[in-house]
């Protein structure tokens, strides 16, 4: 069976994740050409405006990826789903040098 090469991409990323689970950055570009379902968008207290979005080939057997359209970043949040993060606490996602941090990771 041949993998594509845009799923075998996907696949390394979400099996890398899964052993070291760590964030790990996506290529932006590439990432949205899948066109990723849109869960709910953010505004976090920072201004970004960050879409929480399903991994476009996993689904919801995946992590929420949080999106920034303006800084053209995207990485897996770590969770499953969107409650804590709309919550507008502690795990409010945002975007610092470059990374994804939640609220707490910053005070």
């Amino acid at each position: 069976m041949t993998i594509p090469l845009e799923l075998s991409f996907f696949i390394c990323i979400f099996v890398m994740n899964l052993k070291e689970r760590k964030n790990i950055m996506l290529n932006y570009i590439k990432f949205m050409k899948h066109n990723p379902t849109v869960y709910d968008t953010i505004t976090n207290s920072l201004g970004q405006k960050i879409d929480l979005v399903e991994h476009p080939i996993m689904g919801d057997s995946s992590e929420v990826l949080c999106v920034s359209h303006d800084l053209k970043l995207v990485e897996y949040s770590g969770f499953f789903d969107t409650d804590d993060m709309l919550a507008k606490g502690d795990y409010e996602p945002r975007f610092v040098d470059g990374k994804l941090k939640m609220k707490f990771d910053c005070e």
